[in-house]
């Protein structure tokens, strides 16, 4: 077997020995994908190419990512992306729809050059029945998807669209030089916008001018490979400021002089009841 083709990263199988993590790994199929390549489509029923089949005709499987990371995503109604998750190596995917029966919605990207391993679902099921240091840790990987999927609800219910920037903002920073006592944090390397608005559930225009004017009163800092943000306590104190607080307290906390944008209150471009009273009125004298 290629030496590459071991699965001792994937995170359910720490806690196997080697002559069974060889002995899981031979019962995979191994592919390659080049970025941008759709590795799963739930659309489809299975893998975007040939689904492995289990024996009673299902083509569910669970993937495990043993090289390069994967991009999660479904769309709504209106088509835009909405980013679900972005997995490095080590994860495993499509583990719900092997054990709930169905697939779970979206779509897993390549976002580079990625070597995935498939088991189908009846020997995934089989192994997990037959060691349960594989049970635990697919419980334990599961209930952090619940509580990582909870939090997500909660912030897109009660933040407003800018406070989810700086919420993703602050997920993505990382201590500077590995200090956690600094309040410096950095983004390396820099995101697109694009998949900063994809993650928090708005639109690349946000996210511009929310780190535009960040950077422009010395909060954010753009350096040629990285987003660094000066003072991570101050930025962290804004996000879920009180509506109250929208238009002063938190601009003073925050020091910036003015609204971000034409409106704030309304960055993801949603339309307050004024412009629907001046379409209407245009409507009508239209008639």
């Amino acid at each position: 077997m290629d030496d590459e083709r071991s699965l001792a990263c994937i995170e359910l199988f720490h806690e196997l020995g080697a002559d069974k993590v060889k002995a899981v790994a031979q019962a995979c199929r191994w592919r390659r994908f080049k970025a941008g390549e759709h590795i799963l489509d739930s659309k489809s029923g299975g893998d975007s190419d040939d689904p492995v089949r289990d024996g009673d005709g299902a083509g569910a499987q669970v993937f495990f990512l043993v090289q390069g990371s994967v991009r999660v995503t479904n769309y709504s109604y209106s088509g835009r992306e909405v980013t679900l998750d972005d997995l490095p190596a080590g994860s495993c995917f499509d583990e719900v729809g092997v054990l709930g029966g169905t697939h779970r919605p979206g779509v897993v990207v390549a976002l580079g050059d990625c070597l995935v391993a498939s088991m189908p679902g009846s020997r995934f099921r089989t192994l997990l029945d037959e060691t349960p240091a594989v049970t635990h840790a697919t419980f334990a990987h599961l209930a952090r998807q619940v509580c990582a999927a909870d939090e997500r609800v909660t912030d897109l219910a009660s933040l407003s669209a800018i406070d989810r920037v700086y919420a993703e903002l602050l997920r993505l920073a990382r201590p500077e030089g590995g200090n956690g006592d600094s309040e410096t944090r950095v983004i390396r390397p820099v995101p697109m916008y694009s998949d900063i608005a994809s993650h928090v559930g708005t639109v690349r225009e946000t996210v511009s001018r929310v780190i535009g004017e960040l950077v422009r009163h010395e909060f954010v800092e753009r350096r040629d490979d990285a987003l660094v943000i000066l003072d991570a306590e101050r930025l962290r104190a804004a996000v879920g400021a009180d509506a109250s607080e929208r238009r002063s307290g938190r601009d003073r906390r925050l020091g910036l002089d003015r609204r971000l944008g034409p409106d704030r209150r309304h960055a993801d471009n949603t339309p307050t009841s004024d412009d629907r009273r001046a379409r209407n009125d245009r409507r009508h004298r239209a008639r």
